[in-house]
């Protein structure tokens, strides 16, 4: 939530917003990526740019939905 109302107030409406990925209904520039990531950081948050950290990302968050949901069926996704 605290990255939705960050997104905009920096004018931004986020499509999607998921544990670790985001969807921005437009892309922003790079200068105002480093920007908004510096005010991010502020509140514990940055942004992850790159494909290496992404997919280190969606790992993390895949083992975070297995332990959480370790009663229920769990679904794979290819990446």
């Amino acid at each position: 939530m605290k990255v939705k109302s960050e997104l905009e107030i920096f004018g931004y409406q986020p499509l999607n917003i998921t544990r670790g990925e985001l969807l921005l209904s437009n892309e922003m520039i790079d200068s105002e990526k480093e920007i908004f990531n510096q005010h991010l950081k502020t509140f514990g948050f940055e942004i992850i740019d790159d494909r290496k950290s992404r997919l280190t990302g969606q790992i993390k968050s895949c083992i975070f939905k297995i332990v959480h949901q370790h009663n229920s069926e769990i679904k794979i996704q290819s990446i």
